[in-house]
């Protein structure tokens, strides 16, 4: 779903030309809430089993 969001912010940036990379512009700050919320380690799915596996095989 997080990847659905990037793509869609990235469509939107790339064509919204000089504006949309306006410090204060909207479509900017869309742009980086959108990937720090994708970075998050909570939807780095892999990141987060290979975690868990470790914790719940160290038992």
């Amino acid at each position: 779903m997080a990847d659905l969001l990037v793509t869609a912010v990235e469509r939107l940036f790339r064509t919204g030309g000089l504006h949309a990379r306006d410090g204060g512009g909207t479509v900017q700050r869309c742009w980086r809430d959108v990937h720090t919320v994708a970075a998050h380690a909570v939807l780095q799915f892999e990141g987060a089993a290979a975690q868990y596996a470790e914790a719940a095989l160290a038992r």
